[in-house]
């Protein structure tokens, strides 16, 4: 069950990642930023999974 999620989870996160870099080709910096963005917040989403 929480695998699935986790699974779901990081799908949602690559798709959303895939729509801001063809938004955001043009300004790198800014791609670049919220590609950080979302690493972090998957990331410690994943912790968070794990401790339960």
């Amino acid at each position: 069950m929480i695998k699935q999620q986790q699974k779901s989870q990081i799908y949602v996160g690559k798709n959303i990642e895939n729509i801001i870099k063809q938004r955001c080709q043009s300004n790198s910096m800014m791609a670049n930023l919220l590609n950080l963005f979302f690493i972090i917040v998957l990331s410690t989403s994943q912790k968070e999974w794990q401790n339960y």
